[in-house]
């Protein structure tokens, strides 16, 4: 299941700036992929809170097909893949090399990553329960070129209130949200925290327009150029 090697060497728009390469991280539940969690699992639970049991969302419902992914532990997840998604991918994988960051076990996001062909090999996955260490420990040239793109945080609700289907404040979303842009060095909504819309797996996506996309990947681009050129300033003091 591990998508094992190093990635290959792609000619990206923004290179490298004295030998550092700009990095595009990218949350996974809820911004690239969308799994179903029941919340009524059983009769007592029924009874105790007045609701039916769960069942899996169906696309006669306006959700989108789901897909079974299966655990070697013999349990697998209902997911459904974002539309679009590996396009958007490999337009931001045009301006720099692009890892995936979560807050779910590493299993989970390898197995995620295979079953949707989502373009990552090992070395680009990275958790913040595992790889905390890994990324708070990177120099500073390098977290000063590292943009999130994350549905998570208060941003996201503030931008696209009224566009998405979900629009809530999550104060559990937004405390993962800090956690990673901590672990990455970004301040929570500064430039380089880009929000994103919550993707809830209904078939009438927002990321279904172009336009969204492109904005997404113009401003990822705008933001890259601005940091590079405030460190080859930087360099020349």
């Amino acid at each position: 299941m591990n998508a094992p090697g190093r990635p290959k060497h792609r000619r990206t728009r923004h290179g490298k700036a004295a030998g550092v390469e700009p990095t595009i991280f990218v949350d996974l539940d809820g911004t690239l992929v969308w799994t179903w969690t029941p919340l009524i699992t059983s009769s007592f639970m029924s009874q105790v809170f007045g609701l039916p049991i769960s069942t899996p969302p169906k696309p006669k419902e306006g959700y989108r097909r789901m897909t079974k992914v299966p655990f070697e532990d013999g349990k697998y997840t209902l997911t459904c893949c974002r539309p679009n998604i590996r396009r958007f991918l490999r337009s931001l994988r045009t301006l720099a090399e692009v890892c995936l960051l979560t807050h779910a076990s590493r299993d989970y996001a390898l197995h995620m990553n295979v079953a949707f062909k989502l373009g990552f090999v090992d070395s680009q996955i990275f958790t913040v329960k595992d790889d905390y260490h890994v990324l708070i420990a990177r120099e500073s040239s390098q977290r000063q070129l590292t943009v999130l793109v994350d549905d998570e945080g208060p941003g996201w609700s503030q931008r696209w209130q009224g566009r998405t289907n979900y629009v809530s404040y999550d104060h559990r979303a937004d405390a993962r949200h800090r956690s990673k842009c901590h672990c990455i060095g970004i301040k929570p909504g500064s430039r380089r925290d880009i929000p994103y819309p919550r993707f809830n797996g209904w078939r009438d996506d927002l990321f279904l327009r172009a336009s969204l996309r492109r904005f997404i990947v113009q401003r990822v681009d705008k933001v890259l150029k601005r940091q590079l050129q405030k460190q080859a300033q930087s360099f020349k003091t």
